[in-house]
């Protein structure tokens, strides 16, 4: 292995961006609503089970929001979430 370039990049790699619906932070999260909005109006139904709905509801959004923030906290999760390797 060759020696560092500088004290604080010590590898490189390249990436391609990828198309915003196909972020990880995004396109799972479809399958997710569509998911528990059919369980949640055909299996338990809205009008039974409206609170408990919404806090389910809740919860993915929640989720979604915390794999957003990762990806400002961290680089390698943004890199694997929104890119492709060359």
């Amino acid at each position: 292995m060759a020696a560092p370039l500088t004290e604080e990049i010590q590898r490189l790699s390249f990436y391609n961006l990828r198309p915003l619906l196909l972020h990880g932070y995004v396109f799972p999260f479809l399958f997710i609503y569509a998911a528990w909005a059919y369980v949640w109006t055909t299996v338990y139904g809205i009008d039974d089970y409206f609170e408990g709905g919404l806090i389910a509801l809740a919860g993915v959004g929640l989720l979604q929001i915390l794999t957003s923030l990762f990806c400002l906290w961290s680089v390698h999760v943004r890199c694997a979430l929104t890119c492709s390797n060359v």
